[in-house]
Formats: C-alpha cells, structure tokens, sequence
C-alpha cells in the first residue's frame, strides 16, 4: 500500500498508462479526484505542473507522461528483464494479471490458435516451433526468444507447459482452456439426414415437409448492458456486499421490504457500466482489466475512504439459456487490496 501522496498518485494512474508512461490528461485529472491533495496545497493539475521530475505535461495534446515509475507493490525480476507480481506458489499475495501483459497474453493465445491443426499433439506445440513463429511475429521482445518459456511459466493459470519424459528436449505448450479445433466431417448418412424432408430424390414422393415450428424469439445483445456481459446468481446478495463496502452514493438507497431491497445501487451499477463501455470505445481509456481468466470493471462507487471498488469477474464456463453471459460475476474489491 501506498505511504505517500504520490505513490497514490501513480497507483491510480499505472492501470491507465500505455506502454510510454501516456495518458490523457483530463483521463488523469478524473482518476486522481478523489485523492487528499490538501496536504500538498494543491490541486490535482498544479500539483502534476509543480512535479516536474514525475510528470510531464503536453498541453498541445492534452497528455499526462509518468516519469521514472515503478509498480508500488513489491516485485520480482526474471533475467533483470521482465517485472512481474509474485506468483501465489511462491507465497505472494494474489494479484490481477499486470495491465500491461493483458494485450500481450491474448497475443500469445492468437498465435497459437493460428498455428493448430489437426497434427498438432494434445500436449500443445512443441515449444521450438512456437518460439520461433513468435520471433518471426515479433512476440518474442519482450521477453527475448530464449526467455520466452520462462514468462509463460509466470501465468501457470494461463498457459500449460509440459515435458517428454521420453526427450526432454520435447517441451509442449498451449493456452490452459486448450486451442485446437477439428472440423466435423459429414458422412452420407448423416448428410441425409440433415436434408430437409421431401429433398430426397429416392424417397417417396408422398414425404411432405413437416409444419414449420414456431420462431425461436431472438434474443438482442446490447455491448452496453452489464447483465448481457456477466451472469449474476445472486443479484441481491451481490448488491448488499456493495451497500456495505461503498461510501453514500446520490440516488442509491435502500428500499424496505422490497424482494431486492438495493435496486437502485444495480441501477447505478447498470449506468456507470455502460458509460465505461462508451469511454473505453470513444475515448480510448482503459478501464477493463481482461485476461483469458478474469475481467475486472470499475464500479463507479467508492469506498468510504475513497478508493474505488471494482467488480470482478470469472469466465463463464457454464453458458446455457440461463447463464448465457461470457463473463460470470465472482465479487467486489476495492482497488487497494489488488493493487
């Protein structure tokens, strides 16, 4: 956790920074708004101006560049190159995927989808192979190729590596969920029995198509709406954790004896959900932290403190009717426990 103004200054920024350190200024201004700047004198833009060995304004493009920076939490380096959060299995606290590896791990996956066929081993790709496509696709900086094994070994919740025990030259790889895709063949018969009734040149002629069933009713997804991206079992008992960790919020209270006595905090989780959507598609901001194993959201509440709660979500590994979301709601955290 953050002992100084501006290590809570760069906490809240570094989710939202591109690989240069960038953000966009007024992006900047609003993520820090609800930080103490009393103690400094100042307000969140003079005090980004009086800083000027840790932040550098461009007022033409109105952006915000974070200088000399470093994860605020504790760290450790592979081969003086790769920075990473400590994995659970060598006794660290659990931590979201760093933003900044979100983009490059779905890469990863994408090339190994293109490079799966049907002689592809269910182990995965032998790992040479895989080295080598990433090298000539440019995924192989950062790491460099012969560091490349060791950054997957660092998500073994995202990536599966095994050995020949025959050759241990053989290493096998592949995304955890698996990545191969077999196309079926139709046989004749099953051909003919997909075709429509009274298609059939052979049969007889007195066969007449059955009665057409009734439409299914189309279901319309909407890019903006927080219940077509997550399943939520227990919407009630998802808000009720909500009230109790967020600070008052306008227009949120509770309605005695209703069957969901916190629907106005769902409604305010449904709009703020939505306007989220629209920043990230119009404005560029990156405030979905998504990875082949997890998707975090921010809530729009705070906590009484001021720190911001985010939504978390798990993929949805049982899509049915019901459950037919890609994304399953496991709880709210607010930002400092993750970060």
């Amino acid at each position: 956790m953050a002992n100084t103004l501006l290590d809570r200054v760069i906490e809240t920024l570094a989710p939202s920074l591109d690989e240069n350190g960038l953000i966009d200024l007024d992006a900047a201004l609003e993520l820090v708004g609800n930080l103490d700047f009393s103690a400094a004198g100042l307000d969140p833009l003079a005090y980004f101006e009086e800083l000027g060995t840790e932040f550098e304004i461009n007022p033409a493009e109105r952006t915000l560049r974070v200088l000399n920076h470093a994860p605020a939490v504790p760290t450790y380096v592979v081969d003086d190159e790769v920075t990473v959060y400590p994995a659970e299995e060598d006794g660290g606290k659990k931590y979201p995927i760093p933003p900044r590896d979100f983009q490059y791990n779905g890469k990863l996956i994408k090339l190994m989808n293109a490079l799966a066929d049907d002689s592809t081993p269910e182990e995965g790709l032998y790992f040479a192979q895989f080295a080598k496509a990433a090298k000539d696709h440019n995924l192989a900086l950062p790491p460099h190729e012969d560091k490349l094994l060791n950054y997957l070994r660092l998500y073994p919740k995202v990536f599966t590596i095994t050995v020949d025990p025959s050759a241990s030259q053989k290493i096998f790889i592949k995304p955890i969920k698996g990545f191969k895709s077999y196309k079926k063949d139709l046989s004749k018969k099953a051909a003919f029995e997909k075709a429509p009734y009274g298609k059939n040149p052979h049969g007889p002629a007195a066969y007449a198509a059955p009665a057409a069933a009734p439409a299914a009713r189309e279901r319309r997804l909407s890019l903006y709406s927080l219940t077509d991206f997550a399943y939520f079992a227990d919407i009630a008992g998802a808000l009720k954790s909500l009230y109790e960790m967020a600070a008052p919020a306008e227009g949120c209270f509770v309605i005695d004896g209703d069957v969901n006595p916190y629907r106005m905090y769902w409604n305010k989780l449904e709009r703020d959900f939505a306007e989220a959507i629209r920043r990230e598609d119009s404005d560029g901001e990156q405030l979905f932290l998504m990875s082949p194993i997890g998707a975090d959201f921010p809530t729009g509440f705070t906590t009484p403190a001021g720190v911001r709660i985010f939504a978390s979500c798990e993929f949805n590994k049982l899509r049915n009717a019901e459950s037919y979301q890609p994304w399953r709601f496991t709880g709210f955290y607010a930002e400092e426990e993750n970060m």
